[in-house]
C-alpha cells in the first residue's frame, strides 16, 4: 500500500446485490480514497463513504469490494472508473455482514486480481462498518437524486471521407429503458481545417438518477449509474459509428457546485470523443469526432418528461425537434 500510494490513484468500489420485483440488481457504488492525511501511514488509505442500501441477507450473491487502481503515473486526473483498473477484490458475506451489524467494524480481506501465484494473494484489508439505518436516526444522510445531463455540441467529420452528412442521426443511451436521438442539423455547417462542422445542439437528461449526494455533507452515496455512455451513429438502418463515454464519478468540487443556491446543474466532464467507424463506412478507424459535454442536475424542482416510447422514426424527429425548440430562443420580433 505503501508504494501504491505514493505512485497511483485508487477507488474502491463495492457491488451490493439486492432484490427488486423478484429480480436480483446490483447497487454499485464507486468512492475516491484519500492518501497522507495529517498523522497516517503512507500504507493506510482513507475513504470515507458512507451510504444506504437495501438488502436481503437470504441472497446467494455475496457484496464483493473492489480495490481500483490507475493504469500508471500518467493517468488523467479524472474519477471515472474507466480509467482505473481491478487489482484486487473481496467477497462480505452475509454472515460477516450481519456480525458487523451486532459487533462493529469487521475487516474484509481483499486478494490479488492477479500474478503468478498458487493462490490469491492477500494485499491488504477494508474497514467496513454496517449499521441498521432504523438505528441512530441523526447520522442518516439526506441523500438526493442527481441526473445526467448531455449536452451534443457538433460534429466534425473529414471531408475526404466518401459517406454524406445528410439523414446522418446520433443515438445516444442515457439508461437502461431511455435512448435519445439527435439529427445533424443543416444549417450552420462549416470548414475547418479540411474538416466539416456539423451542428447538433441538443440537451437531454436522463430520466432514472445517476448519483445520489448528500449534498450539505459533500457525501457521495451512490453512483454513478450508468458507467458509461453509448453512442452510435446511423443513417437510416446502416450504423456508421461507435463510441463510449465514462461517466465520472462526482468529485467533492462537483458537489459544492450543487449545493450553491440558484445553482441546479455543474459541468462533470467535456470531450472531443472519437468515433469508432464500422465497416460499412470504410474509412478506416476513425469516423469523426463528436463534442460532447456531461453534467450532473439536480432536477428535484423540476418536471422530468415522460418515458419516450422509442418505436418510429418520426417519433424520435418530434422528439428532438421539441428539444431544440427549448434550447434555440425565438427571434425577436
Amino acid at each position: 500500500a505503501d508504494s501504491m500510494a505514493k505512485r497511483i490513484q485508487v477507488l474502491l468500489r463495492c457491488i451490493i446485490p439486492r432484490l427488486e420485483n423478484g429480480t436480483v440488481i446490483q447497487e454499485v457504488v464507486v468512492a475516491p480514497c484519500e492518501k497522507g492525511r495529517p498523522g497516517s501511514s503512507l500504507s493506510m488509505l482513507h475513504c470515507g463513504h458512507s451510504s444506504r442500501h437495501l438488502v436481503n441477507t437470504t441472497l446467494a450473491e455475496q457484496p464483493v469490494v473492489q480495490l481500483l487502481a490507475s493504469h500508471g503515473t500518467d493517468c488523467p486526473q479524472t474519477h471515472d472508473a474507466e480509467s482505473f483498473v481491478p487489482v484486487a477484490s473481496g467477497e462480505i458475506p452475509w454472515l460477516l455482514w450481519e456480525e458487523a451489524m451486532r459487533r462493529g467494524p469487521v475487516r474484509v480481506s481483499l486478494l490479488a486480481a492477479a500474478g503468478p501465484h498458487e493462490r490469491p494473494a492477500v494485499v491488504g484489508c477494508v474497514l467496513v462498518t454496517v449499521r441498521n439505518a432504523e438505528i441512530g436516526g441523526d447520522a442518516l444522510l439526506d441523500t438526493s437524486p442527481i441526473h445526467l445531463k448531455v449536452w451534443l455540441e457538433n460534429f466534425r467529420f473529414s471531408q475526404s471521407l466518401p459517406t454524406a452528412l445528410e439523414a446522418v442521426y446520433i443515438v445516444a443511451k442515457l439508461g437502461r429503458d431511455q435512448e435519445i436521438v439527435a439529427h445533424l442539423a443543416k444549417e450552420g455547417q462549416y470548414v475547418d481545417g479540411g474538416e466539416l462542422v456539423a451542428p447538433i445542439g441538443l440537451s437531454a437528461v436522463a430520466e432514472e438518477p445517476c448519483w445520489r449526494v448528500d449534498v450539505d455533507r459533500q457525501i457521495l452515496v451512490s453512483g454513478p449509474v450508468p458507467e458509461k455512455l453509448f453512442l452510435q451513429m446511423w443513417r437510416g438502418q446502416e450504423l456508421l459509428g461507435l463510441a463510449g463515454l465514462p461517466v465520472p464519478v462526482l468529485t467533492k468540487k462537483d458537489m459544492a457546485g450543487l449545493s450553491v443556491p440558484g445553482r441546479p446543474c455543474v459541468e462533470v466532464t467535456s470531450e472531443n470523443l472519437t468515433v469508432a467507424a464500422t465497416a460499412a463506412t470504410g474509412t478506416g478507424d476513425t469516423f469523426g469526432v463528436l463534442r460532447v459535454k456531461v453534467y450532473a442536475e439536480m432536477v428535484s424542482s423540476r418536471q422530468l418528461p415522460s418515458p419516450a416510447i422509442d418505436t418510429a422514426a418520426p417519433e424520435k424527429d418530434l422528439l428532438v425537434r421539441s428539444l431544440q425548440q427549448e434550447l434555440v430562443p425565438a427571434d425577436p420580433e
